[in-house]
């Protein structure tokens, strides 16, 4: 390969990689579809498939790539010396502005969704497990807050199986078969009326921890539901 077409193939994929996150910063691994990316990147399906072999291994490196800025990004805030709480409001300054001006911050939270899958299936892996879900009082933030609010929709039950894909993808769907609390914040939303957490949290797609567990063998979301 002569010297100038080496810089036209390593253009040519840069520029799909720049579309890839842009596409799905937008739509998310589920509704990402390599013929956008290509699209947005001026060229064919095929010359995506070439470069990145998959939606799936495209979507990790994308996903790898946003996060490891934004760990570069966080380190220059030279927090280590700081006072805890000074620290933490630093902190959460710094992410409300990236927030507000890097639209490919989203893929961030579907990492940490990605990672959550890996982190379980290292747990259960070749081991015996069985696994129980609370579908009550569903907070419209995660527990990992200092707060809550109002359920976002009324209590649903409790959920077993011995598929933890299987578990959170029933739970979900039962979730969003509810009607949204009246005085929460998913009330008056409509934008995503059949998901409420799209509705509660827009910026990030909860799809993509099952479907990346699924993808890695930690279980399946198909299942049936058996109600006792």
């Amino acid at each position: 390969m002569t010297v100038v077409a080496h810089d036209e193939a390593q253009s040519l994929k840069a520029r799909i990689f720049s579309a890839a996150i842009a596409v799905f910063a937008e739509h998310g691994l589920s509704g990402a579809r390599m013929e956008q990316i290509a699209t947005e990147a001026q060229t064919t399906k095929r010359m995506v498939v070439y470069y990145f072999k998959s939606k799936e291994q495209l979507y990790q490196e994308v996903l790898q790539h946003v996060y490891a800025r934004i760990r570069e990004t966080e380190q220059q805030l030279g927090l280590e010396n700081v006072p805890p709480v000074e620290a933490l409001v630093r902190l959460v300054r710094w992410s409300v502005r990236y927030h507000a001006t890097h639209a490919d911050y989203a893929i961030a939270n579907e990492l940490l969704n990605c990672k959550i899958a890996e982190y379980a299936k290292a747990v259960v892996d070749g081991r015996p497990s069985f696994h129980i879900a609370l579908a009550l009082d569903v907070s419209p933030c995660c527990d990992c807050h200092d707060h809550s609010d109002v359920p976002i929709v009324p209590n649903v039950g409790m959920f077993a199986s011995f598929d933890p894909v299987a578990l959170d993808t029933a739970c979900a769907d039962k979730i969003n078969a509810q009607p949204a609390n009246p005085n929460s914040v998913i009330a008056h939303t409509h934008d995503h009326p059949h998901d409420h957490f799209a509705a509660a949290h827009p910026d990030t797609d909860w799809r993509a921890a099952v479907e990346h567990g699924e993808a890695i063998g930690l279980g399946t979301t198909h299942y049936e539901l058996i109600e006792v």
